[in-house]
């Protein structure tokens, strides 16, 4: 495999004559170290990412605040005020991502591929950071007698995130690139869990030369960044709260094949903002594919099938929701507070 810098490609390097790459915000779950994949017939192990000579990871601190949902980057991890909200009581600070841009490390597994596909590590959470550059005007846009604020940008930063199982992390060594999934208590032992001292590895066993670093394993997530089409959706007053607003973002992410958009080609956040939130949607695809510019000049009709989706499911109650309405993948963390109720309580408040 050849190594090299690929900012929106991950690839997995083997002593092996295999290669395999794919889009970076997929390559961090499934290429994430402790995870499998198949290629040429054989088992691979991800076992560590790949720091060239003389080179580092990219490191970014977040915080995510409990109070409104707020989520920000920023290079002072002591400075943990919600910027929203500006409450720091609130806040907690993420396991700190790096960036794996020059690829994975990849072992044959001495097992066989089975009849499945193996699972990955984690899943990812995707959050809206900002506009870059000269915030987008505000366009005033009305929906069935409801004047929204909208605003569209080819330039909203997109940040992914994949913290591990169970949101545990990862163990990395910096110096030679070893990785592995952050055991549990159960299997680390609740008194090895607690203690300040981090764990260490003498052998990483997986390159030509053993890792002779006696360096603290870094606890760590996986990220990526890019930038992509965005559109902001704010609504007038209180209309979308923090109760209800990821059940009427999942019901219009759930309204975009009515407008010919894959549900994969595109994805959505909150934003909290003074006085309530807004909805984000995006394109999955770094640089944009135009989906969110569409969805924004049919807003109208975008809504109207959100309303038919949050109404019709037959195979869940209203206070609830499934698969085959507002559940998917992407927002899985999110499960249990989705219902269709809640959306549906939003458009009613719609005059037309």
């Amino acid at each position: 495999v050849r190594k090299g810098r690929d900012y929106q490609n991950s690839k997995v390097e083997s002593s092996d004559e295999v290669e395999l790459s794919r889009d970076a915000q997929l390559g961090i779950r499934d290429y994430a170290p402790g995870s499998q994949t198949v290629a040429a017939k054989s088992l691979w192990d991800s076992v560590g990412i790949y720091i060239p000579p003389s080179k580092s990871l990219e490191k970014n601190d977040w915080f995510e605040c409990s109070g409104c949902g707020a989520f920000w980057e920023t290079k002072n991890p002591f400075d943990s005020t919600c910027p929203v909200c500006m409450n720091a009581q609130n806040t907690k600070a993420g396991i700190p991502y790096v960036r794996p841009e020059f690829g994975f490390i990849g072992k044959k597994s001495t097992d066989k591929p089975g009849e499945t596909r193996p699972s990955s590590i984690g899943f990812l959470q995707s959050f809206f950071s900002d506009f870059e550059g000269n915030a987008p005007a505000v366009q005033q846009v009305e929906v069935h007698g409801l004047t929204l604020e909208v605003r569209q940008s080819r330039q909203g930063r997109i940040t992914v995130i994949n913290r591990g199982r169970e949101a545990r992390g990862f163990l990395l060594c910096e110096v030679c690139g070893f990785c592995k999934p952050s055991p549990s208590v159960k299997e680390l032992g609740k008194k090895r869990q607690n203690s300040s001292m981090a764990p260490t590895h003498l052998f990483m066993g997986v390159g030509p030369n053993d890792c002779k670093s006696r360096s603290m394993l870094k606890h760590v997530s996986l990220g990526h960044y890019y930038l992509t089409d965005a559109v902001e959706i704010s609504f007038p007053g209180h209309l979308l709260v923090q109760e209800n607003a990821q059940s009427v973002l999942a019901s219009l992410l759930a309204a975009t094949p009515s407008l010919g958009i894959g549900q994969r080609e595109m994805n959505g956040s909150i934003r909290p903002i003074s006085g309530g939130n807004s909805i984000i949607l995006f394109d999955t695809v770094p640089g944009g594919a135009g989906y969110a510019t569409l969805a924004a000049a049919k807003l109208e009709e975008l809504f109207d099938e959100a309303v038919e989706v949050s109404r019709r499911c037959p195979d869940c109650g209203l206070d609830s929701s499934c698969y085959g309405c507002l559940r998917t993948y992407q927002n899985q963390r999110h499960h249990e507070n989705l219902e269709r109720r809640l959306a549906l309580d939003v458009f009613n408040k719609f005059p037309g």
